[in-house]
């Protein structure tokens, strides 16, 4: 699917989606020619809704799968420190309620990268 193509769902006009990009050196001083780096980060953008339309009182909830990039340094004594980076994924479910001024919600992930276990 590429970036924004929300077609064969109508109820997404009113937001939009796609991937980026980004590398830099890494600032830790063990990292020696290391770049961090970013290969595929998501972003979630939509229209600003006037304040009248949003409702005082509800719930909501979700599945599905979320994508995560990895990187992790061990530190092993006289290694050097190298950076292992990889992308993997996981099932994801959320709920959320409000009302009366206040709101709760829980964010679940599992089988984190179950495919590297």
């Amino acid at each position: 699917m590429p970036d924004g193509d929300v077609s064969g769902d109508s109820n997404a006009e009113y937001s939009t989606w796609g991937a980026w990009a980004m590398g830099s050196p890494d600032i830790s001083p063990n990292a020696g020619d290391q770049n961090a780096a970013v290969h595929l980060g998501f972003w979630v953008a939509g229209e600003v809704l006037d304040q009248s339309d949003i409702p005082t009182s509800g719930s909501a909830s979700m599945t599905g799968r979320a994508v995560f990039n990895v990187a992790y340094r061990y530190n092993q004594a006289n290694s050097d420190y190298g950076v292992t980076q990889y992308s993997t994924d996981a099932d994801v479910s959320a709920s959320f309620n409000w009302g009366s001024g206040s709101y709760s919600g829980q964010l679940d992930f599992a089988n984190f990268d179950s495919g590297n276990s």
